[in-house]
């Protein structure tokens, strides 16, 4: 469920828990999964292929921020299916974010709406409905 779009940096507002897309691939090295493979968790550059609709956890012991990789689109094939594994995956980040933060939203990248989700077709209005389908609280950021 969306709590709130907010324009602005995600990092900006202390998050607690960031939600955001991935590729079949394992190439996260580029866009907002870049960010975060840059800065706070090395290993998500390059996973080497994983399945779609599986959902990654990290934990950074320095930020204390709990970050949640939905793997949704592929590079090569695009995002045809992701509203079904964006909702699936935020459903999944409930059941664990729901014991450790009852109260506050997840923050979550607005899924599609950067460069490379573009070139590739994704639909961001299909992606922002399988938020608001979820049982998660999620605050959508876009910059």
């Amino acid at each position: 469920m969306i709590v709130d779009l907010i324009k602005g940096n995600i990092f900006d507002d202390s998050p607690s828990n960031i939600v955001f897309a991935i590729n079949i691939e394992g190439h996260n090295d580029a866009g907002f999964a870049g960010v975060v493979s840059g800065k706070f968790w090395p290993k998500l550059a390059n996973t080497g292929p994983v399945e779609i609709g599986q959902t990654f956890h990290y934990d950074d012991p320095d930020s204390h921020i709990h970050f949640h990789a939905i793997v949704c689109h592929s590079l090569k094939d695009g995002w045809t299916d992701a509203p079904i594994h964006i909702e699936e995956g935020l459903n999944r980040v409930h059941t664990i974010k729901v014991a450790e933060s009852p109260t506050r939203p997840a923050s979550v990248v607005m899924m599609g709406a950067g460069m490379i989700g573009q070139m590739q077709g994704a639909d961001v209005w299909r992606n922002l409905g399988a938020i608001a389908r979820s049982k998660l609280a999620c605050w959508v950021y876009t910059l």
